[in-house]
């Protein structure tokens, strides 16, 4: 987004806990939603995924339900820049990412757990796999590499992007496919993710 109050949507890790806290702007509040039931676990491969239909908000982690929440207004567009890793406006957490795709429908439990299992054909309208760049392998919302972001081998994954929790990050200019939940539309994020070191910082 374009400010920190931009939120449609977000997900980043809880200071001191590592749960996920995973939010959308409405126009109700700008901070709608929740945190996860579930924390990170660090040095292990997990799956996250965040769903937006209608008037519900769902977190999965690893191909099941975790957390849901039922907003209370409408989202709000958002024409900022989508962003990975951190932002301009806070730190984000030393993690290992891979495969960050977006979808725009909701997806089922069943559809999460294909990915989680890695099956193929998504039909996803981006996906950045993070080997080696920022390229986007659907369309060209490709992102741009901000400070030190590494692309290091992992054991099970090969080549993912490391972000170090100060300030690296990876960012998408503003497309309009990836206005992500305008006009109250549905939208789904999928991403694997590896914590490196506990959450830190502010909230």
């Amino acid at each position: 987004g374009n400010s920190l109050g931009d939120r449609t949507f977000v997900m980043w890790l809880r200071p001191n806990s590592n749960q996920i806290h995973f939010r959308i702007s409405t126009d109700e509040n700008f901070n709608e939603g929740g945190n996860s039931q579930s924390a990170i676990p660090e040095d292990v491969w997990t799956h996250v995924a965040y769903v937006k239909e209608e008037n519900s908000l769902k977190l999965y982690i690893n191909g099941q339900l975790d957390q849901a929440q039922t907003l209370e207004g409408n989202t709000i567009n958002n024409d900022g820049p989508l962003t990975f890793g951190g932002s301009p406006y806070g730190a984000g957490s030393n993690v290992f990412m891979d495969d960050i795709m977006v979808f725009d429908r909701a997806l089922s439990e069943q559809e999460l757990g294909d990915i989680y299992s890695d099956e193929d054909d998504y039909s996803q309208i981006a996906w950045w796999p993070l080997h080696m760049d920022g390229k986007d392998q659907i369309d060209d919302a490709n992102g741009l590499l901000k400070n030190e972001t590494t692309f290091p081998e992992d054991i099970e994954k090969g080549l993912v992007a490391e972000f170090d929790g100060v300030n690296d990050h990876i960012e998408v200019p503003h497309r309009l496919q990836l206005a992500l939940g305008r006009d109250n539309k549905p939208v789904s994020r999928s991403l694997w993710v590896k914590l490196l070191e506990a959450a830190t910082g502010s909230e």
